[in-house]
């Protein structure tokens, strides 16, 4: 799924924004690796349907969005940067609720 436009996303309200900036790790993680190590636990994830007034964290949003919505790109950023152990980790069955 590619990106939306800006024009095409809701504004974030301010609630939202203060949430998904300390959700996330923008600052010290790139999208790639924040997806390669916890995708698995995002069943849905609606943030890339808005626009963040942070453009860092909205570009960041946006491709972890990309990331987890293009089948077998998580988990090429898996094998690509976790290391076995890691990946055996999380391929490891998890219970339900």
């Amino acid at each position: 799924m590619p990106p939306k436009q800006k024009s095409d996303r809701k504004l974030a309200s301010a609630m939202a924004e203060q949430f998904a900036r300390r959700l996330f790790p923008f600052e010290s993680m790139s999208p790639e690796e924040y997806a390669a190590r916890h995708g698995e636990d995002w069943l849905c994830c609606a943030l890339p349907s808005y626009c963040f007034q942070d453009e860092k964290l909205d570009a960041w949003i946006q491709r972890f969005g990309e990331i987890l919505f293009t089948p077998g790109l998580m988990r090429k950023y898996q094998e690509e940067l976790l290391t076995p152990d890691e990946l055996e980790r999380i391929r490891q069955p998890k219970d339900a609720f």
